[in-house]
């Protein structure tokens, strides 16, 4: 999931059915689709399998922002090491302490969704382009503008070691941000 440093400008890069702003940022829920042989070189992102679902029967309580809000939240909390065991202490704290409402929050709750969290922030805000059909170069430390916490995220997104550059590389490219 890409978060940016503005919501109201990059919301309008993002395509709305999966996106929302939170906390005056905009963020992409989002999966990589390999590429078929007629596709771009690498793949592309997509929308993640069974969004189209959310809101919905069994899931009609469930949306795309219910999953951005309870990841985000989770990640400023313990970052991509949210656990069961952070949950229940952040449950107990928050109705012990009174700070907060789990159940009232329903699926929108921290920790209810752990998808991590990549804030693409200025890279992402000094392109005129949808920068996810130009590329990232995720080597350069995308996520906070650090390799550290982009190496994290992709390990947290099952991508470590891997990378895809969706314009002006062709094939695969394993990497090390080291």
């Amino acid at each position: 999931m890409a978060g940016t440093a503005n919501c109201k400008l990059s919301r309008s890069k993002f395509d709305h059915k999966h996106s929302y702003c939170y906390k005056n940022k905009a963020y992409k829920l989002q999966r990589w689709q390999q590429a078929a042989p007629h596709d771009e070189p690498n793949g592309h992102p997509v929308g993640p399998f069974g969004a189209d679902e959310l809101g919905k029967g069994a899931y009609r309580y469930v949306r795309i922002a219910d999953i951005i809000k309870a990841s985000v939240d989770a990640y400023e909390v313990a970052g991509y090491e949210y656990t069961n065991s952070t949950a229940q202490a952040r449950v107990e704290d928050a109705l012990t302490k009174g700070w907060a409402n789990p159940g009232a929050q329903g699926p929108s709750w921290e920790g209810t969704f752990t998808i991590p969290v990549c804030d693409v922030g200025d890279s992402f805000e000094r392109s005129d382009t949808d920068t996810y059909k130009e590329g990232y170069d995720w080597r350069q430390g995308i996520c906070s503008g650090d390799k550290d916490e982009t190496k994290k995220f992709m390990k947290a997104a099952n991508r470590e070691g891997w990378y895809k550059q969706v314009g002006g590389f062709s094939g695969d490219h394993k990497f090390d941000l080291d």
